[in-house]
């Protein structure tokens, strides 16, 4: 296994620094002779071994000290401590509690207080029940010292039952202080709007029938996970953080296996509120004059007239009777207006607090979306369930967070009270979360204050590493000398490591981190971007693009962009890289120094952040959110050991396989191979790794029964035919199958392999003079199995073995595999060797003979004869279109990237392309012994500027 440590050792100089050390250990070495491997000093015995503040015994092995990636050991003495503004420290979190049937257990009445936004966020301090000063007086449990922040500081007091209330002190003008809450758009009511009644006073709960507390003077309830602004500081109270991720040590104790759970986001979409219009109320009707005085007239006429006083009385009644029916009728309208507004008010009141309700809840979806750095800090830490939740098919997959800024609320409200141009509205919702697109936008550029410049772009960088896997992204960093210092943790993430967590690291051959810090390591770190651009355009426009274009995103960052873009084929990766999934961050002072390509800009002033954005309005006035290098590499170091054993369920191929799970042998047993033996004695399948639809077995008689292997260096191709020699002696007794093994690179191809009991011998370039009489020995192996068949009258290999089934006394006639390795360089020395061996190959067809040829570049070596003859034809990464159309008849194999070393495309005859992965045979064993060479990792030393090869 390989390990990435920091290791300081106290008395071996004044002032000492840490190192830095790349460790390749066998899993069963213990701690002792580790720390004898890594002094320095001149003791005979070797130091005591910390891991952290923790002293180990020697004799442990290492996986159970708990020496893991990215852990810091002390030699003699403690490690340097970790600072603990941070928050717990793994191993301090606590998992979940639960209850029999699964429901989680209340916390206790501790509470986390988190700076979420401003300066040094991602800082986290636990709050035990009490009172708590935050602020920047001295002796404040939570220091907070920055531009507008109340000379008094505020008052947090967490009660014994969890709930938290905040002073914010009083309005003196200087400093703010407040609580972040949604506001209301402002009131904009229609000019012809008659005032309504003023409501009821709100009654008092009744203490005989309920406890009511009221709140001190000058204190609120300060909800959790709500946000408070404290001058440039955004900050939020929560419960105390939980470890709840499934993660366990893995098999070699050097990394945790951790598996995502699904990721289920709840839905955040656009919804429409229609607010009663308020009741009109009722007109006033004046008296009816004539209703009134026309039967008075009417009875005094009568009078008069009939000369009856009976008149009298109706002419005086019907006023009043008239008067009556109008004030009677006006207390009714009254009456219902008063129900309406009533009603009204019941009905707007219910409506405006499931509004409040609705933009609660999108608030909080809001913030949970766009995680800010002391959540995503501990996620990295715990880990957490949601550490690297989000993939390529997520929508929000690198969209990445920058800082906070007041918005609208997606939630629009029809309010028929107000003016008809202002009557759709929307919420404000403070504090909310805003960000950049990088795969979308492609090119992302930041410009400011160096510092503020790239505090702003770690925490891009350190969030891309948090929410995504390693599977899905991988990272570059691109500095110079000058800026290394600020850029050193980024070693630690397993995003910038090559192959980190599996057999891909012990074999890629490429630098042991993805960073440049001086001019050759930014040279090369550019090159290998320039090919991996080439490489993923070659596949975008192959035939197999669905499965060659499987890598992970490349996020690469450009300190220093103006300078870096002089670099011979920066130009290139900013151009054409955003089409291929190659993103690019880029820094600089001025925004006049950003590259041309960047579509989208954040401006860091001294205040604040200004997003521009192409065809979109700027939007200023952004609360960015500043990290330190400290909680960068915390958070590094947290992500080292940990690995992503997340079964792959998206239609690409895996980038590693191993034989042995493959084959259910693992851990290899020599009483399994006999029993499997014992079942099925022979077998012409050899499986060779892992296609679409799980293992790829190849048949030597239906496919075959000759092989074709192209692959250039680096590719897999030896490995490829290890997997073939060892699946093949898996599944073939030594009297059924044999091997004959030709190796023209000097015998590291199948230096192991000759040890089976099946290899009949191996011949390598260093005895050339053997080639020959091997062909001849072979030539003299085709007669005696053609007189052996001939004397027992059977057609072909597949009758004699049938008939060998039914007579025993007939001679063993095992099936022969002759393996040749660099068959190219073979060719150009032995001129007489294609001919011999095409007449093999030809007439060993029937015999139980097979080839397999395999060579770096197939293109002139290939004869039509060759190729007429290779029935199976299996092609790795090549670097000329002419080598895979020999091999396969298609461009496709050009387009297989360097970084999947194993990835393969084969042909059966005239069936179509198979992709699939290579099982890899090679890895060292987890039960074996082995020294541990320690080596000073090729990384820059700890704060001081160096160079990464």
């Amino acid at each position: 296994m390989r390990l990435f440590l920091s290791i300081s050792q106290p008395g071996t100089a004044p002032d000492a620094p840490g190192r830095d050390v790349l460790v390749d250990a066998a899993p069963g070495t213990s701690a002792g002779t580790l720390a004898g491997r890594l002094d320095r000093s001149a003791r005979p015995e070797p130091p005591a071994l910390f891991v952290g503040d923790r002293e180990v015994d020697p004799a442990l092995p290492l996986s159970a000290a708990g020496v893991r990636d990215g852990v810091r050991l002390g030699l003699g003495g403690p490690a340097p401590a970790e600072p603990d503004r941070y928050g717990p420290a793994r191993g301090s979190l606590e998992p979940p509690s639960r209850t029999p049937d699964g429901e989680r257990l209340p916390r206790g009445a501790g509470v986390e207080l988190h700076v979420t936004g401003g300066p040094g966020a991602g800082r986290v301090w636990t709050l035990a029940p009490g009172t708590h000063a935050v602020g920047p007086l001295p002796g404040s449990a939570v220091p907070l010292d920055g531009r507008d922040v109340p000379a008094a500081g505020i008052r947090v007091a967490v009660r014994p039952d969890g709930t938290v209330l905040v002073h914010t002190g009083t309005a003196t003008g200087q400093g703010r202080a407040a609580l972040s809450e949604p506001q209301p758009p402002p009131e904009r009511p229609r000019a012809d709007a008659v005032p309504l009644p003023p409501p009821p006073p709100p009654e008092l709960p009744d203490p005989a029938k309920e406890v009511y507390e009221p709140l001190p003077d000058g204190w609120r309830v300060w909800p959790l996970g709500a946000q408070l602004t404290l001058g440039e500081f955004l900050l939020r109270v929560t419960e105390p953080t939980e470890a709840d991720a499934a993660v366990a040590s893995s098999a070699d104790g050097a990394h945790l296996d951790f598996n995502r759970p699904p990721r289920i986001v709840p839905p955040l979409t656009p919804e429409r509120f229609v607010l009663p219009a308020p009741p009109a109320p009722p007109a006033k009707r004046p008296i009816p004059l004539l209703v009134v005085l026309a039967p008075m007239f009417f009875g005094v006429a009568m009078v008069i007239v009939v000369k009856s006083y009976f008149f009298l009385m109706f002419a005086f009644f019907s006023p009043f009777l008239a008067v009556a029916n109008h004030v009677t009728g006006r207390r009714a309208a009254e009456k219902e207006f008063t129900a309406a507004v009533a009603a009204y008010r019941l009905r707007r009141g219910t409506l405006e607090q499931d509004v409040r309700d609705k933009v609660d809840r999108e608030r909080r979806l809001r913030v949970a979306g766009g995680p800010d750095p002391a959540a995503a800090g501990l996620w990295a830490v715990g880990p957490g369930a949601r550490l690297w939740e989000r993939t390529r098919a997520h929508p929000d997959h690198l969209a990445l967070r920058i800082g906070t800024v007041g918005q609208e609320s997606l939630l629009t409200v029809e309010d028929s009270s107000r003016e008809d141009n202002h009557r759709s509205v929307r919420w404000t919702i403070p504090d909310m979360p805003v960000g950049v697109d990088l795969a979308g936008d492609g090119v992302v550029g930041i410009a400011g204050e160096q510092d503020a410049a790239r505090a702003l772009a770690a925490w891009v960088v350190a969030q891309t590493a948090i929410l995504h896997s390693p599977r899905e992204v991988r990272i570059t960093v691109l500095t110079d000398p000058a800026g290394a210092p600020a850029w050193e943790w980024v070693r630690w993430l397993p995003h910038a490591r090559p192959g980190h967590g599996g057999v891909a690291a012990e074999r890629s051959g490429g630098p042991a981190v993805t960073l440049g810090n001086d001019p050759e390591t930014v040279a090369n770190r550019v090159q290998e971007l320039v090919s991996a651009v080439r490489s993923r355009a070659r596949a975008k426009q192959a035939a197999m693009s669905g499965a060659l274009l499987t890598e992970p995103d490349l996020v690469v960052v450009l300190d220093g962009a103006r300078r870096l873009r002089d670099v011979p084929g920066v130009v290139q990766v900013l151009k054409e890289g955003p089409a291929v999934r190659v993103f690019l961050l880029c820094v600089d002072r001025e925004e006049r120094m950003l590259p041309e390509e960047c579509s989208s800009v954040c401006a860091v002033g001294a205040r604040e952040l200004t997003l521009r954005r192409s065809r979109s309005a700027d939007l200023p006035g952004i609360r960015p959110d500043l990290v330190d290098t400290d909680w960068c590499e915390r958070v590094a170091r947290a992500l080292a050991p940990v690995r992503d054993i997340t079964p792959d369920g998206s239609d690409g191929l895996p980038d590693r396989a191993n034989l042995l799970r493959l084959l259910d042998l693992e851990p290899p047993a020599a009483a399994d191979l006999v029993h499997r033996w014992e079942q099925r004695p022979a077998s012409t399948g050899a499986l060779l790794g892992v296609g679409y639809t799980g293992p790829v077995v190849f048949d030597l008689v239906k496919d075959g029964p000759h092989a074709l292997v192209a692959g250039t260096t680096g590719a897999g191709k030896s490995e490829l035919l290890q997997t073939l020699v060892a699946s093949l002696a898996a599944a073939n007794r030594p009297d059924e199958m044999t091997f004959v093994l030709v190796d023209y690179k000097g015998g590291s191809a199948f230096r192991e392999c000759v040890r089976l009991p099946h290899v009949l011998g191996m011949v390598t370039d260093l005895d050339s003079h053997l080639v020959e009489r091997a062909l001849s020995s072979l030539g003299a192996e085709l007669v005696r199995r053609e007189r052996l068949l001939a004397d027992a009258a059977a057609k072909d290999h597949a009758e004699y073995r049938a008939m060998r089934r039914r007579n025993p006394l007939l001679p063993a006639l095992p099936r022969l595999l002759l393996v040749i390795d660099e068959f190219a360089t073979l060719a150009r020395d032995v001129q007489e060797f294609v001919p011999g061996l095409v007449s093999i190959a030809q007439r060993g067809r029937s015999l139980g003979l097979h080839l397999v040829l395999a060579t770096q570049r197939p293109a002139g070596v290939v004869t039509a004869d060759i190729r007429a003859n290779t029935n199976l034809r299996i092609a790795l990464r090549v670097t000329d279109t002419m080598d895979s159309q020999d091999v396969l008849e298609v461009n496709d194999a050009v387009t297989i990237s360097a970084a999947t070393p194993g990835r393969a495309l084969a042909r059966v005859g005239h069936r179509s392309v198979l992709p699939f992965q290579t099982a890899y045979v090679g890895a060292v064993r987890e039960d074996a012994v082995a020294a541990v060479p320690a080596a000073e990792a090729p990384a820059p030393r700890r704060r001081r500027s160096g160079r990464v090869t």
